[in-house]
């Protein structure tokens, strides 16, 4: 699937977790969602 053109929405927690691995690309996904208290596994069902 051709993805060019699309648009995303970024949402607030999107921009603190792209913010963390600015800092630190090899930070464990177990210590941001720590440092931002959401579970470790993500939902894809909402």
């Amino acid at each position: 699937m051709n993805s060019i053109g699309q648009n995303f929405e970024f949402d607030n927690l999107d921009i603190q977790i792209l913010r963390i691995l600015m800092k630190g690309a090899t930070i464990p996904y177990t210590e941001i969602a720590n440092r931002l208290v959401v579970s470790e596994v993500p939902s894809i069902y909402g």
